[in-house]
């Protein structure tokens, strides 16, 4: 396949003031519209490259929607930049101007005054923008980070278990001591070099920076949450992949967003006898706990565990069956290809990458299941239509009964080409809507459980395309799903243009009364009429960043937080709403509420926050905890 493909040059130049950077870090990322539907395009970079001595850099990639991210050297003063959107048809050339920003350093310690080696400070803008950043600290617990000047939250976190190599992690469990209460003596050398132990602080500070400046951040006193991993026969279950995270049910939205967005989860691997430590901050927490990927155990979870003193808690994980398969296309292995594996109640579901042999393997409870396996478009086959370039193989699905170890053959196949348009009563096209096809199996679809089984985005002029194989499917606008329609797709292309109507693209230009746009601010909307009822935060695959949700009268609430640009952009059905604007905690604007706002067609409008008086925003200036 990869031989036959047509392949194009992106390329360009980075400078700053004029000139050419070199040796910078360019990473391209391919922004396809992905068929579980979260829309936020490819995980893994395609490529990467440095740039020369002239700046230069170039890629050979294949027609499509890509994102070009730099990521200049840490001991520079150059901040992050990026292209969202390059759309590549033919060659094409993007440029790139680098910025400067100022250096944060500081050392984070534990309360004992002991460096904190496994660590990450992240920064996270509050305003003028919602520029990220983190760094590992070295040896002496010493950080360094490049920022814009603004305002940000500041948080030690854990570093990842997975940051550390297998064999870094294998030694260091070799080296593991028998008796964890001999490692409660100390704070920092468990931290610092026991892959079973991690932490959890969640005292974020605020600070404004304006000039290269220091921070030292140190822990506070954290209470052991001690745990122990078994099978159903009572024996331990090592190299367990453990994670502790704030409870996201016992917070309200805002905190639940910063502890999110800051990302405070802690995470470590059970030692020989299935143990673990974290050490967390007084709260309620969320353990996950997922067996490697070698064993027979599937994960478990348990929410809302509260610490306010030490804490032991054994957690047993049960056996499962191995699914296992190979995914081919034309007698060659599809990577990177997506496995999903729904159960039939429809509230769980596995999630697997095929490796470069195209194989899969997971291991899941007894049970009848969905498979639906989507290529990766890098090895799909394309079809140009209306200029545009398209994944041409079809979602391969299938029921399978798990009751011992299983192996599925996944053959893909091109697929039928289902396009169209949709546009409103007036004849207008309605670009950037999703329009997604649901397996006719589904008899009642519900917009908040029913998972489609593939999705696209309509262009400028309202145009989608979709490839399937023979079969009947629910063709599904957003996720109007009263106004579902049925279609047949047999071996020749189906065109369903669609006229839209009752559902309105609404657009708020959320911007400070200084004029300044605001970043993260979170835009909740409920039914006029219907605001007691609270938004359910029961699933995991919840985007931090915007959610919707159907009452059973078919009508949505949610949220959306808005960008740099400080733009909401939401598509309702027509109807009287209730908006609240809550910006970013520690920030400069008060919030705001409109009580009554009829939704009847597409709606762009100004939302003005008001400034905060100075004596609220310096109270709000200390560090303080999200939880």
């Amino acid at each position: 396949m990869a031989s036959s493909e047509v392949t194009f040059n992106l390329a360009g130049h980075i400078r700053h003031q004029g000139l050419p950077v070199q040796n910078v870090l360019v990473h391209v990322y391919d922004v396809y519209q992905q068929n579980s539907g979260n829309g936020n395009g490819g995980e893994a970079p395609v490529a990467e490259q440095r740039t020369g001595t002239r700046g230069e850099f170039s890629f050979a990639v294949r027609s499509g929607l890509y994102r070009l991210e730099v990521s200049p050297d840490s001991s520079t003063r150059f901040l992050k930049q990026s292209i969202n959107e390059a759309r590549v048809m033919s060659n094409t050339n993007c440029n790139i101007n680098l910025t400067t920003g100022c250096i944060l350093t500081g050392t984070v310690t534990a309360y004992t005054g002991e460096p904190v080696r496994r660590c990450e400070v992240v920064a996270l803008g509050i305003e003028p923008s919602s520029y990220k950043a983190a760094a590992r600290t070295d040896e002496e617990g010493n950080y360094s980070l490049v920022l814009p000047r603004g305002k940000y939250h500041v948080a030690a976190r854990a570093a990842k278990s997975d940051g550390l190599s297998e064999d870094e992690m294998e030694l260091e469990l070799e080296d593991d001591v028998d008796n964890i209460d001999e490692l409660q003596e100390s704070f920092a050398v468990p931290m610092n070099t026991d892959p079973s132990h991690t932490f959890v602080s969640t005292t974020v500070q605020v600070m404004v920076f304006g000039n290269d400046d220091e921070l030292d951040l140190v822990l506070p006193p954290l209470v052991p949450l001690d745990g122990e991993v078994h099978d159903i026969f009572g024996q331990p279950v090592a190299g367990a992949h453990v994670s502790v995270g704030p409870s996201r049910a016992s917070m309200d939205f805002k905190d639940k967003v910063l502890a999110q967005e800051l990302d405070l989860t802690g995470t470590c691997l059970t030692d020989s006898l299935g143990r673990f430590r974290a050490l967390v901050s007084p709260g309620h927490y969320d353990v996950s706990i997922a067996p490697d990927d070698g064993t027979m155990f599937f994960s478990t979870k348990e929410t809302g565990l509260t610490v306010g003193e030490s804490v032991f808690q054994k957690f047993t994980v049960s056996e499962g069956h191995r699914l296992r398969g190979q995914v081919m296309y034309e007698d060659e292995p599809i990577s990177q290809a997506l496995v999903r594996i729904r159960a039939a109640d429809r509230k769980t579901e596995f999630l697997a990458r095929t490796d470069a042999h195209g194989q899969f393997s997971v291991a899941v409870p007894g049970g009848n299941y969905k498979l639906v396996v989507t290529a990766h478009p890098k090895d799909a086959p394309t079809v140009i239509i209306n200029d545009q370039e398209h994944n041409g193989l079809a979602p391969w699905t299938r029921m399978i009964v798990v009751g011992g170890d299983t192996h599925v053959a996944v053959k893909i196949q091109n697929g039928t080409a289902l396009q169209g348009r949709v546009s409103d009563e007036k004849g207008q096209a309605r670009p950037g809507v999703r329009v997604s096809v649901y397996s006719d199996s589904e008899k009642q679809l519900d917009a908040d459980r029913s998972r489609a089984l593939a999705s696209g985005i309509t262009d400028g002029d309202g145009r989608y395309c979709i490839f399937l194989s023979p079969g009947s499917y629910w063709l599904v606008v957003h996720k109007d799903v009263v106004n579902a329609r049925m279609v047949e797709i047999a071996s020749e292309p189906v065109t369903v243009d669609i006229t839209w109507h009752g559902w309105c693209q609404v657009r708020f230009e959320v911007q400070g009364e200084d004029g300044y746009a605001v970043p993260r601010c979170r835009v909740s909307y409920v039914p006029y009429g219907n605001d007691e009822t609270e938004l359910s935060d029961d699933d995991d695959d919840v985007h931090e960043y915007e959610h919707q949700q159907f009452d059973q009268s078919g009508m949505p609430r949610g949220y959306y937080v808005t960008p740099d640009d400080g733009i909401c952009r939401l598509t309702l059905p027509s109807g009287v709403y209730i908006f609240r604007f809550a910006p970013p905690l520690d920030g400069s604007y008060e919030s705001k509420i409109i009580r009554q706002l009829s939704i009847s067609a597409d709606l762009t409008k100004k939302i003005t926050l008001s400034l905060k008086s100075d004596s609220i925003i310096e109270a709000q200036s200390d560090g303080s905890p999200v939880s």
